[in-house]
């Protein structure tokens, strides 16, 4: 049997960025449909494009309530859910040269720095839909060495 780690979406942030783009969304619409001049409409215009936030949100708050893990962790790959593919992506252990915390805008992301020899530069893995990203970073980069080892030791 072999062990693996489960990384599922945050259930508090998840609810947090439905809540809070549906308050956009609602302030938003409001201003579009209330205010007067241009600066409303604007403000209003701005306030509705966060309603691509509520379906991403309401995605991940199912995936968080049916407890369907965003990563898999083996001793030899990481497995990558895709939402628009409904899916997971395998990224060998092999493959990566290091996994790195990006912060753009106040989120942070974990991205998989790629070898050269893999058909992409980078991967990005997760967002803000989960928590604890430095210690996840950690993991998956001890992950990467425990791998290297086995590798060579079972040659």
């Amino acid at each position: 049997m072999r062990n693996v780690v489960e990384v599922f979406p945050s259930l508090r942030r998840c609810l947090l960025i439905v809540a809070g783009s549906l308050l956009f969304v609602c302030l938003g619409m409001y201003t579009l449909l209330e205010g007067h001049g241009v600066r409303a409409v604007i403000c209003g215009i701005c306030g509705v494009c966060f309603i691509a936030g509520v379906p991403a949100g309401i995605g991940f708050l199912v995936l968080s309530i049916i407890r369907k893990p965003l990563l898999k962790i083996y001793s030899d790959r990481i497995e990558n859910y895709v939402m628009l593919k409904n899916r997971y992506e395998t990224i060998l252990f092999s493959d990566v040269q290091a996994f790195e915390t990006l912060k753009i805008n106040g989120v942070k992301y974990v991205i998989a720095r790629l070898k050269k020899t893999s058909k992409r530069s980078s991967t990005l893995l997760c967002s803000a839909y989960i928590s604890h990203v430095e210690d996840l970073c950690e993991l998956l980069n001890d992950s990467i060495i425990k791998s290297e080892n086995y590798f060579f030791n079972a040659n």
